[in-house]
């Protein structure tokens, strides 16, 4: 592997599965744990695992959190950034694929693609996702990034609070190179319920997601229809792994 890449690993209170996640993700690359306002031993245990840690007092949220890893990543000096679930759903054994096609240059995102989508709400964004952008799973967390051609220009994207979806719209919009990668996902540990909040709720910020979506395609049509057309509906595949 590379040692201009990097495992950025949001957490909230993942004491009891952060540890096993941090060691296989460090057979591939350095790993940047960001404990978003945890009460628990999060932070402890992914320091004890060899982790760099980011250890936030408030909860700010995944979105957030993960911004806060791409810039300590920045500033770190790496080039690649990969971002990875802390519940263990993500296995760090697909890093190589996330990692090499950036490390060569041959794209700047490498975007994971799940089996299939929880919920209803994820369906409706992640069809629009692939008939507009080309991106199949749109909301899937495992993702890799060129930080200085991807994270570095679109920094303000933070603000919006959509980190899943608001990178991968900058990659498309610019008609930037990536490609996918499929990757299977495990199920969370019994009695360990998701950090996401109830159906309901994740149902919400999804949808309110996919309105953002749609407000940063109205507006990139105004500015500038040629490119808006060029690089949505060209036809250009992507190659998937």
């Amino acid at each position: 592997m590379t040692d201009k890449a990097v495992v950025i690993i949001p957490a909230l209170n993942e004491e009891n599965n952060i540890g096993l996640v941090v060691s296989k993700a460090l057979a591939y690359s350095d790993v940047i744990v960001v404990s978003d306002g945890s009460t628990d031993n999060t932070a402890e245990v992914a320091r004890q695992f060899g982790a760099i840690v980011v250890n936030l007092k408030n909860n700010i949220g995944i979105d957030g959190a993960t911004f806060t890893g791409l810039e300590r990543a920045l500033n770190l000096g790496y080039e690649i950034g990969v971002t990875l679930d802390a519940d263990g759903q993500h296995d760090p054994k697909f890093l190589e694929n996330m990692i090499t096609p950036i490390a060569l240059k041959q794209v700047v995102m490498v975007h994971g693609v799940r089996p299939k989508f929880p919920r209803f709400s994820e369906k409706i964004m992640c069809f629009y996702a692939k008939n507009i952008y080309g991106i199949s799973d749109i909301l899937c967390g495992y993702k890799a990034y060129s930080l200085k051609c991807v994270y570095e220009p679109n920094k303000l994207m933070k603000m919006h609070k959509s980190y899943t979806s608001a990178l991968p719209w900058c990659v498309a919009d610019a008609g930037l190179p990536f490609v996918e990668v499929q990757i299977p996902i495990s199920s969370r540990p019994p009695g360990d319920p998701p950090r996401v909040g109830g159906t309901l709720m994740a149902n919400l910020r999804i949808l309110s997601a996919l309105l953002l979506l749609v407000k940063f395609d109205v507006m990139s049509l105004f500015q500038n229809p040629k490119r808006f057309f060029k690089n949505r509906f060209s036809g250009k595949k992507r190659n998937k792994s």
